[in-house]
C-alpha cells in the first residue's frame, strides 16, 4: 500500500510538473530556431535554469556584444535576441528584459479577450497585450493550441497611437512556448543598434523554423550537409580579385563544377569529390586582357575534423575559435539561401577578435593593414565558402551564380560554351550555319540557311588538328551522331571549293 501511495505522489507531482509547463514563453532541454523576413535566423537554448522563490530563470546562451556605447570592447557574454534571462513566474506572467534592461511582459495564462500592460515607457505612454484568439493551429507538422497576442501602442490617457508594433503579433503554444515572438532585446526601438561588432540588432518578427524537442522543422546546419553533394550536382560561380599594390592585378573567373563522383572514406571523416571543372579567366590588362580557358577533372577532399567543421556547430551569435591568429574568434551567423537553403556566415572585417576566450574582459576588433578578412558564406548543400572582403589595397569575392541538385534549381547558369570560347559559327558570302545543341551530348544538328548550292563539305577536327568527321552536305539540314568521340571541344568548318565558307566550335560533354 505504501508503495502505491509513493507512486501516486509522483504522479501528482509529476502531473502538476507537467501543467506548470503548459503556456510558458520558453523551455530548457532543446533547441528552437526562428527566421525572419529577410531569413536571418536567430536561435534558443536554454543553457542553464534557476530558481529564486517562486520565480525560474532561464538563461538562453550568450551572444557577443558591445560592452557598452561607443565602447571598443567585446565581450563574449553578451546578452542574446530575447535578453539576457527570461524570467517565469508560478502565476504565468513571463518578464523578457531588452537592452536597457527594461521589462517586457508576458501573461501566458491570460483568458480571451484579457489585456495586461506589456510594456511601459518613461514618458507615461505604455503598449498593451491582449489575447486576440486562441486556437488549434499546426506549425511545423505539429497541431496544438495556440493563444496569439496583438499589441497596441496607447498614450498617457489610454488612448491608441499608431505605431509599427501595433502590427506584431506574438503567438504562444500550449506545450512549445513561443512560436512568434520580436526581437526583444531591441523591444520596443524599430531603431538599429549599429555597433561595430556584428550583428547590428534590427527589430523584426521571428516564426518558428525548428526544432529538436520534439524534433520537428529544421535545425542546426552541420558541415557534412554543407558539403553534401551527389553525382550530377552542378555549382557555377564568379571569383573576383583586385589588387591595387605594384604591380597590381584584376582578374575574373568564371567557374563551372559538375560531380562526377563521391567516395565516402571509413569513419565519416572525409569525403573526396571528383568534378569536371569548365573555366574561364580573365587577367585584365594593358594593352590586352588574356583570356585562359580550361576543361579538365580535379578532385577535392572535404575533411570533417578539421576547422571549421569543429565549431561549425555553434549557434547564431556564438563565438568559435579562429583560425587566422592563435587568439582570434568570431561569431556565425546563420541565414536562409534559395530555396529555404541554410547557411552559416563568418563575418569578415570587424566580424573578428583578439582576446583569451573564454576569458576575454575586452576583446578587440582584429584590423589588418595591408589586406583584408574575408566574409566566409557556407551553404547547404552547395559548399563554400562564398563571400569576400575590400581592402584598401585588394578585395576579393567569390559568388555563387546557379546550382543544381537534381530537380532543383536556383540563379542564372552559366553558359559552358562561352566559357571555352565556343561562339556562332562566323561565315561569310551571306551564309548561315547553325549548330545545336552546342555544348552537345551526343546527337548534333547542322543547318545552312542561304545556302546558293549544295556543293560543300563539312569537316569536324579535334583541337589536334586532325579531322575526326568529313561529310558532303547534300540536303540544308541533318543530324550526326557523335557518341562515339571523346569529350571535348571541337572545331567545324563548312567548305566551298576548298575554301572555308563558314567555323566555329562545338563543345561534346
Amino acid at each position: 500500500m505504501k508503495a502505491r501511495i509513493v507512486l501516486l505522489l509522483a504522479f501528482i507531482f509529476a502531473s502538476d510538473f507537467i501543467f506548470a509547463q503548459d503556456w510558458q514563453s520558453v523551455r530548457s532541454g532543446g533547441e528552437y530556431y526562428f527566421s525572419n523576413p529577410s531569413g536571418e535566423i536567430k536561435a534558443i537554448r536554454i543553457d542553464s535554469v534557476k530558481t529564486s522563490g517562486n520565480h525560474q530563470f532561464f538563461y538562453n546562451y550568450s551572444t557577443i556584444r558591445s560592452t557598452g556605447d561607443f565602447s571598443s570592447c567585446a565581450t563574449a557574454y553578451g546578452d542574446s535576441w530575447i535578453g539576457r534571462y527570461v524570467i517565469c513566474r508560478n502565476d504565468g506572467m513571463n518578464f523578457f528584459l531588452n537592452y536597457a534592461h527594461d521589462t517586457i511582459r508576458v501573461k501566458t495564462t491570460a483568458n480571451l479577450n484579457e489585456v495586461w500592460n506589456c510594456f511601459s515607457f518613461a514618458d507615461g505612454k505604455h503598449i498593451d497585450a491582449k489575447v486576440s484568439s486562441i486556437s488549434s493551429s499546426t506549425f511545423l507538422g505539429i497541431t496544438d493550441s495556440v493563444k496569439t497576442i496583438s499589441l497596441q501602442l496607447k498614450d498617457q490617457l489610454g488612448n491608441p497611437v499608431i505605431h509599427f508594433l501595433n502590427n506584431y503579433e506574438l503567438k504562444l503554444s500550449k506545450h512549445c512556448g513561443l512560436i512568434k515572438t520580436a526581437n526583444f532585446y531591441r523591444f520596443p526601438d524599430s531603431v538599429p543598434i549599429f555597433s561595430q561588432f556584428p550583428p547590428n540588432e534590427i527589430q523584426s518578427q521571428f516564426e518558428i523554423y525548428g526544432m529538436t524537442n520534439p524534433q520537428s522543422g529544421k535545425t542546426n546546419i552541420s558541415f557534412h550537409e554543407v558539403f553534401d553533394f551527389q553525382a550530377g550536382d552542378e555549382f557555377h560561380s564568379r571569383h573576383t580579385f583586385f589588387s591595387w599594390q605594384p604591380p597590381g592585378q584584376i582578374d575574373t573567373t568564371f567557374t563551372i563544377k559538375k560531380v562526377l563522383e563521391r567516395i565516402n572514406y571509413p569513419g565519416n571523416d572525409s569525403v573526396k569529390y571528383s568534378f569536371e571543372r569548365i573555366e574561364k579567366k580573365i587577367i585584365y590588362g594593358q594593352p590586352s586582357s588574356q583570356i585562359i580557358h580550361t576543361w579538365d577533372t580535379i578532385s577535392e577532399v572535404i575533411y570533417f575534423n578539421a576547422f571549421p567543421s569543429l565549431d561549425f556547430n555553434k549557434l547564431p551569435g556564438e563565438l568559435i575559435r579562429g583560425f587566422y591568429i592563435s587568439n582570434d574568434e568570431f561569431v556565425m551567423q546563420m541565414n536562409l539561401y534559395c530555396n529555404e537553403r541554410r547557411s552559416k556566415t563568418i563575418p569578415g572585417g570587424y566580424g573578428h577578435f583578439v582576446g583569451f576566450y573564454p576569458n576575454d574582459s575586452c576583446m578587440q576588433a582584429l584590423i589588418i593593414m595591408d589586406g583584408c578578412l574575408p566574409e566566409k558564406t557556407y551553404i547547404e548543400g552547395c559548399g563554400g565558402p562564398y563571400g569576400g572582403c575590400a581592402g584598401a589595397i585588394m578585395s576579393e569575392h567569390n559568388e555563387l551564380l546557379f546550382y543544381k541538385k537534381g530537380t532543383e534549381q536556383c540563379g542564372t547558369p552559366l553558359d559552358p560554351g562561352i566559357l571555352l570560347g565556343i561562339d556562332k559559327a562566323k561565315t561569310s558570302s551571306g551564309i548561315k550555319l547553325s549548330v545545336y545543341p552546342n555544348p552537345a551530348c551526343d546527337n548534333v544538328s547542322f543547318a545552312i540557311e542561304n545556302a546558293h548550292d549544295l556543293s560543300y563539305v563539312l569537316e569536324l577536327s579535334n583541337l589536334l588538328g586532325q579531322i575526326v568527321l568529313k561529310k558532303q552536305i547534300l540536303q540544308n539540314s541533318f543530324t550526326v551522331n557523335l557518341s562515339a568521340l571523346p569529350k571535348g571541344v571541337y572545331h567545324y568548318q563548312l567548305k566551298s571549293k576548298q575554301q572555308s565558307v563558314a567555323n566555329g566550335k562545338l563543345l561534346l560533354q
